[in-house]
């Protein structure tokens, strides 16, 4: 059940929030991983990973196939932020034809050959309304290809 709606800033696509099934370790870092339903296991799963492997290990996983998205969350990171970052990554896949993406509710420490693009974020629940910021993970390789997805879109108005 979603406890909020995230509008990406240029308010073409709104997605639930939905609560992460379980809480998150409040001294270990890792990601949390959405896999397709299909593969027949539980479609999200949080695995520990070092601080400083975060990012690398995030775009690696999104590079063997077999995941809709990866949120990225430091020690200490408020499961609201990562449920948020997760919406928010899939909405992005579902727009760029199925690309898989990772995402951060903070911009975590990104390493050499990678780069962090905001993305702001609308979010309402009920009348009230507050802007929030996730973080898309990207490889420089990985950007001439980022770049062309992007493509031409409707101004909101």
């Amino acid at each position: 059940m979603a406890r909020w709606v995230a509008s990406l800033g240029d308010g073409l696509v709104s997605v639930p929030v939905a609560a992460l099934p379980w809480p998150l370790p409040a001294n270990a870092s890792g990601l949390v991983v959405h896999r397709p339903a299909t593969l027949g296991i539980d479609p999200l799963e949080f695995v520990a990973v070092d601080a400083s492997e975060l990012v690398r290990a995030g775009l690696t996983m999104t590079r063997l196939g077999r995941v809709v998205s990866v949120v990225a969350c430091p020690a200490g990171v408020s499961p609201a932020a990562a449920a948020l970052a997760l919406a928010v990554g899939e909405a992005l896949g579902a727009r760029r034809g199925g690309g898989r993406v990772v995402t951060a509710p903070v911009c975590p420490p990104l390493g050499q050959g990678r780069t962090a693009v905001p993305h702001e974020v609308r979010v309402t629940a009920g009348r009230s309304v507050q802007w929030r910021r996730v973080w898309e993970l990207v490889a420089w390789p990985d950007l001439p290809a980022w770049r062309e997805q992007l493509g031409p879109r409707p101004v909101a108005a």
